[in-house]
């Protein structure tokens, strides 16, 4: 989309016991698998596009063979190149439609996340051990245990948080090491779920420390409700060597946080 318009879209396509998968500018369909895709199994789809009024460009591929493309097209929808939105968008009526490990990337990242990831896994982890330093406080007991809420983000109570009021201050947090990843990691993806307990803001920053003890700062983000919400970091190289992730990399680090202001 570009703002609240809609550029182009990937849509699906049912067919006699199958599906397929087609690509739409508003009402005009500009390409359409004929792949007869089988209900009730994961597929893995990655869809490349370029949105311009004239020079527009797809590609569909599944299980990482190219099924659909299309170039020299009109991808453009509201007469304006690029895009700044993406959306799920389904209709009420809609069939059962089950997605997982979605990725969304741009030409802005460094390589190779600008470009298609093939078949990857995305590991979820809660904290599981305190780090250094620990400079936040808590009512009682670890740090890392105030942290480990579901996906959710909100605190079992009032009391299941880290807090601080000072510039300055850090807290660091261990993970599990990985199980699931193997092979080239892409990106490490540090979610912090944070508000204020009364009204105002305060700045915050997202950080990594090496096992060694060197400490790379991430992004800053302003907290400035009290209602808990979530601030994302992304490296997409390992901050240290400049270099793609590696598993030891990650399980050896620790993550964390920093009042800035």
């Amino acid at each position: 989309m570009k703002g609240t318009l809609e550029q182009v879209s990937l849509r699906f396509v049912t067919t006699a016991g199958s599906f397929n998968m087609a690509v739409n500018r508003a009402g005009t369909q500009l390409g359409v698998t004929t792949n007869n895709f089988a209900y009730g199994i994961w597929h893995y789809f990655e869809w490349k596009i370029t949105p311009h009024i004239s020079s527009g460009a797809f590609e569909i591929r599944h299980d990482e063979v190219s099924v659909l493309t299309g170039t020299g097209l009109n991808t453009a929808n509201v007469g304006t190149n690029g895009a700044d939105v993406f959306e799920h968008n389904f209709a009420a009526a809609a069939s059962t439609v089950r997605l997982d490990d979605f990725v969304l990337l741009d030409t802005l990242g460094p390589a190779p996340t600008n470009n298609y990831l093939g078949d990857v896994t995305i590991e979820a982890q809660l904290p599981d051990a305190d780090g250094t330093p620990l400079e936040w406080s808590v009512g009682s007991g670890t740090h890392f245990s105030k942290l480990d809420d579901p996906a959710s983000g909100a605190p079992v109570d009032s009391t299941d948080v880290i807090f601080s009021d000072t510039n300055g201050q850090r807290d660091f947090v261990g993970f599990p090491n990985l199980t699931q990843t193997q092979g080239q990691v892409f990106a490490v993806m540090l979610n912090q779920q944070c508000a204020m307990n009364a009204a105002g803001s305060r700045v915050l920053r997202h950080k990594f420390r090496t096992s060694g003890g060197t400490i790379h700062d991430g992004a800053s983000f302003t907290v400035s409700s009290t209602t808990y919400g979530g601030f994302q970091q992304i490296w997409a190289l390992n901050p240290d060597t400049g270099l793609a992730w590696t598993n030891s990399d990650i399980d050896s680090g620790t993550y964390g946080v920093e009042v800035v202001s």
